[in-house]
């Protein structure tokens, strides 16, 4: 999971970019949502770009993109960049034991029930989630039962699109429950 320190690095939206941000889903009839699909961003990355907190350049620059906007006009000045409540990234960055050969990895696990109806689709969003999952993941899939359970670890820079993927399968689920580690 995304910690405070990590959300600090990266760039946000001005006041006025906020509103410029707001004008331009309004008049393309954008939500939240559907920026974040068209993005391949999790929801709450697109939450906080749109309420003008840190987030990553490259991210920042796609939702400008994607806006038609110039990202140049809606960056908030340098000296205002730190978010006062969130304490700065250190300077050496520690290690977590989850992290291999330079690259942080990241774990979930979902399990869940679903109607057979959705079966087809569940297998599609399995079959996408699968392909951005290193090696290791876990899938049992029981489709008498209704029942899924999926766990894996992904990389920090497939993390948006792992998002994107669960909150997909999520919307599918009856009834479910997710845990990152």
């Amino acid at each position: 999971m995304t910690t405070p320190k990590q959300r600090n690095r990266g760039i946000r939206l001005s006041t006025e970019g906020i509103n410029i941000v707001r004008a331009a889903r309004g008049s393309r009839n954008l939500s939240l949502d559907q920026l974040a699909m068209r993005m391949y961003a999790s929801i709450s990355t697109v939450k906080r770009f749109a309420s003008g907190q840190n987030i990553e350049k490259n991210t920042f620059y796609e939702a400008c993109r994607i806006l038609k906007l110039n990202p140049d006009e809606l960056i908030a000045p340098p000296d205002r960049q730190q978010n006062s409540t969130v304490p700065p990234v250190p300077a050496t960055p520690q290690r977590s034991p989850a992290q291999h050969s330079g690259t942080s990895t990241q774990s979930f696990m979902i399990t869940g029930t679903f109607s057979p109806n959705k079966l087809a689709e569940i297998k599609v969003a399995l079959a996408h989630l699968e392909k951005l999952l290193r090696e290791g993941a876990t899938f049992t899939l029981v489709p008498d039962g209704n029942c899924l359970a999926v766990s894996g670890t992904f990389s920090e820079g497939k993390k948006p699109q792992v998002e994107v993927a669960l909150m997909h399968l999520e919307k599918l689920l009856l009834e479910h429950s997710i845990t990152y580690q």
